[in-house]
């Protein structure tokens, strides 16, 4: 059972775990010992007595595999660090990334307006209020809110208020003064990416810390969660944002986190005011109120008269007259919202008109005139701060910040955070396939430099595991038949250069067939094992069909014919060795999600031998798959030829990237994530991928040339001789596999050129990005973004008139949800 309840319970359940862990270490200690030293005699004995049989060559490779699973295959882990002890490192990190926050957001030594924080249901009893000066010094401001959490008088609450009146700030501020103590750690996280009803809140809430805070991927869970591990009195959880969760679902959603946080957990949910207010069990209920006309007007003057220059003071001064008396009622109504007040300030500050224009824009045409002068005019001074006087890009990025909050705004189910690598929910599933065709090309072109065993099955398990690994998460179903046209045409091109007419005709129709059906089957390929076996049978026995239908209905020709049972086996071993090798080396059944992989000292990794032997065995199926087609097809010694050459360059060339990046992906001490970084990350380590496959694959195949040419040569086998360019394009084949199994790069570089041919998004999106979070256009929770405002992105949106069957990246969600696209303008699944 979960480790729950209070710590002494936790504590007791971590020692029994940590004593059953010592127990099981004696006999794996014995048991890897044997194993070792039986593979260690074997290997011996291989090197004693030579290497000139081919029996004596299998039990070298045994000797070698029984060497590297002593050691690997029985690893003994700990029980992991508790709670406690990684609570410095987590608090470092929060504080790092919160003091980035507040300078992105105009926060940090700002003067924030007083806010009233009272019980609901009283009416003069604050449970905090800054009564001294007009303005609120942003540490000062911190200070005190974080002192209701260490005196206890805010341990559960839920905090209401309307629309724009600070919910986001004070929370903010809390997590900033508590962190700042040696107390409590604060948790911060946005519930606008959390869907209820598709979802449980253990599940959202550890993916969530883990992506915004990779250094509590260190806790190991075990049969518990870590929100569960994180049930400690010291722990304080901030939600904000409860009213952002869409759909019929959200009245649930706060009864769904009070079932699942601890009763002695500290807990805060901020929230929109509604009719049915929500509560939490044991819990209080605070109401966080607009400011006083009289508050509005004393900030104003402190804030602005001494700022602006002489001869927009009258103006302003109009302004507080005209809050003071009521004269404007509509003005005096929103400027009481600090959103607006705020917004006001920041426009009159670097425009000394502003505050005539928008008391004219009020009096005339009342306060949503005044709004839009006031979105308007944030808008473009914080672009064009930023991009300087060119009328054009100030233009262009205003249009790319309205499509952005236009697609983010359209679907009543979808949430408002956005991350970049899963823009390809808003990618129609036909583009996946027409790419195929980029894959499928050099895959074919580097088959017909190789044996017969490894050439048109190798084809087609190379692009299925391109599919597999950069599809991730797609809906992949509605483009199996562009995906099997563009495959064949790809094929017909290379072949019809290459080849003889016929031949490529034929070679088309296996092939357009198997990736057809490929993408076809893609989440049978990824679930249950007899789903799976029966999706690479059918995939198999179509292709036989159709290169017999092929044979049977073109002239006779000088190329020799497939045969129906030849053609089964490549097909059904190709596409079953690249399942196998995507269920061992990812998921490919679940969403596209970055790498977390980080080259940052850690300590405890271990030595790298064991997801390096993983991941040689794995690659190296590919090799003795080849060998096993080619011993059926051409005879034995040419199997045993093709089983040597490629499963020994196959095997390290992908084993020892990927495993160094499985092995650098253990939990450990690392900094806080934000979208670039976690950008710069995953796009470093699918280089790494490509470069170290390419550079292995080319050295190992050179190596062989110099040392096993004399075994080859006694095989008897003269149908091939490779060479050091096969490796060079068989390394960078793979590398591209490699990546977009371990990296959500490729994937994202295929929909960004999209977007961009469209002009609908900027080839440097994530730059992009940044650009408007550095406006405080948009705002920074972890790797997500959001709008600063909803107000903002609905004014946004609202400026952005769409072209029929347009579409960019809307709302994201890092659900396990297949892609819905088509290419109807329709906003699919949430992205997260």
């Amino acid at each position: 059972m979960p480790a729950t309840g209070t710590p002494r319970k936790r504590e007791r359940h971590d020692m029994f775990l940590t004593a059953g862990s010592t127990r099981a270490k004696r006999w794996k200690n014995r048991l890897k010992w044997a194993v070792t030293l039986s593979g260690a005699g074997l290997l011996l004995f291989s090197l004693t007595y030579g290497l000139d049989k081919s029996d004596q060559l299998a039990s070298f490779v045994c000797g070698l595999v029984l060497l590297l699973s002593g050691f690997q295959l029985f690893p003994f882990r700990g029980p992991g660090p508790g709670v406690e002890a990684i609570l410095p490192d987590l608090r470092k990190d929060i504080d790092e990334f919160w003091r980035k926050e507040r300078r992105a957001r105009g926060l940090a030594g700002a003067e924030l307006m007083p806010i009233r924080l009272r019980t609901a249901g009283t009416s003069g009893h604050l449970a905090v209020e800054h009564t001294g000066a007009p303005v609120w010094p942003s540490h000062q401001y911190a200070k005190d809110v974080a002192a209701l959490v260490t005196d206890s008088t805010l341990t559960r609450a839920v905090i209401h208020g309307p629309p724009g009146v600070g919910k986001t700030t004070f929370a903010i501020m809390l997590t900033s003064g508590v962190v700042r103590g040696d107390t409590h750690v604060p948790l911060y996280l946005s519930l606008a990416s959390w869907s209820p009803g598709e979802e449980r809140f253990h599940d959202w809430f550890d993916r969530q810390v883990a992506a915004a805070y990779p250094s509590l991927r260190a806790l190991h869970p075990r049969n518990d969660t870590l929100l569960e591990r994180l049930a400690i009195d010291r722990i304080v959880l901030i939600l904000d944002g409860l009213d952002e969760i869409r759909g019929p679902v959200r009245t649930d959603a706060l009864k769904k986190i009070d079932e699942a946080v601890d009763r002695d957990q500290s807990l805060i949910v901020l929230t929109r005011s509604s009719a049915q207010l929500p509560s939490l069990t044991g819990g209080s209920v605070l109401v966080l109120e607009r400011l006083e006309a009289e508050d509005a007007a004393a900030y104003l003057t402190v804030r602005l008269l001494s700022r602006v220059p002489a001869t927009a003071r009258t103006a302003v001064r109009r302004l507080c007259s005209a809050l003071r008396t009521g004269a404007v009622p509509d003005m005096a109504e929103m400027l009481r919202t600090p959103l607006y007040l705020d917004l006001l300030c920041r426009a009159a500050e670097r425009d000394e008109d502003v505050p005539t224009r928008f008391l004219d824009a009020v009096e005339r045409r009342g306060a949503d005139a005044g709004k839009q002068l006031l979105y308007s005019t944030f808008v473009d001074q914080a672009l064009r701060s930023r991009l300087g006087g060119s009328s054009r890009r100030l233009r262009r990025a205003r249009r790319w910040a309205a499509c952005i909050a236009f697609e983010m705004s359209r679907a009543p189910a979808a949430s408002r955070t956005l991350a970049w690598w899963r823009i390809y929910e808003r990618v129609p599933a036909t583009v996946f396939g027409a790419a195929t065709a980029l894959a499928v090309a050099p895959a074919y072109r580097l088959c017909l430099l190789m044996p017969p065993g490894l050439t048109r099955g190798f084809a087609i398990g190379t692009v299925t595991s391109f599919v597999l690994g950069a599809c991730r998460g797609v809906n992949t179903r509605p483009a199996a038949p562009v995906a099997a046209l563009a495959s064949a045409a790809s094929v017909l091109v290379v072949g019809t250069w290459l080849l003889d007419g016929r031949q490529a005709v034929v070679d088309a129709c296996e092939i357009g067939a198997a990736i057809g059906l490929v993408f076809f089957f893609k989440s049978e390929l990824c679930g249950r094992w007899p789903a799976c076996a029966g999706a690479v049978l059918l995939t198999g026995m179509a292709s036989a069909l159709a290169v017999y239908a092929a044979n049977a209905v073109l002239p006779p020709g000088t190329a020799p014919a497939r045969t129906p049972v030849g053609v089964l086996l490549a097909v059904v071993t190709g596409v079953a060795i690249a399942a196998l090798a995507a269920r061992l080396l990812t998921r490919p059944g679940g969403p596209l999600r970055p790498s977390t992989a980080s080259l940052h000292r850690r300590e405890s990794l271990g030595l790298p031998l064991r997801p390096v032997f993983t991941a040689t065995c794995a690659a190296s199926a590919a090799g003795l798959g080849g060998a096993f087609v080619g011993a059926a097809t051409q005879g034995l010694q040419h199997g045993l030829h093709v089983g040597i050459v490629f499963a020994l360059v196959l095997g390290p060339a992908i084993g020892l990237p990927v495993g160094l990046i499985a092995w650098l992906n253990q939990p450990g001490r690392l900094p806080s994530a934000s979208a670039l970084r976690t950008y710069e990350h995953d796009r470093a380590l699918a280089w790494l991928c490509f470069a170290g496959v390419t550079t292995t694959a080319t050295a190992t195949q050179i190596a062989l040339d110099g040392l096993v040419q004399s075994w080859i040569d006694r095989l008897g086998d003269s149908s091939f001789t490779a060479q050091p360019v096969h490796g060079l394009l068989f390394g960078m084949t793979i590398g591209i596999v490699v990546a977009a199994y371990n990296t959500a790069w490729p994937n994202y570089v295929l929909c960004i050129t999209w977007f961009a041919a469209r002009r609908l998004l900027p080839w440097r999106f994530i730059r992009f990005l940044g650009l408007l979070h550095e406006c405080e256009i948009l705002r920074q929770e972890g790797p997500l973004y959001s709008f600063r405002a909803v107000e903002l992105q609905s004014y946004l949106a609202a400026t952005h008139a769409p072209a029929r069957g347009e579409g960019v990246p809307g709302p994201h969600s890092d659900l396990p949800e297949q892609n819905r696209g088509t290419g109807a303008p329709t906003c699919g699944p949430t992205l997260r």
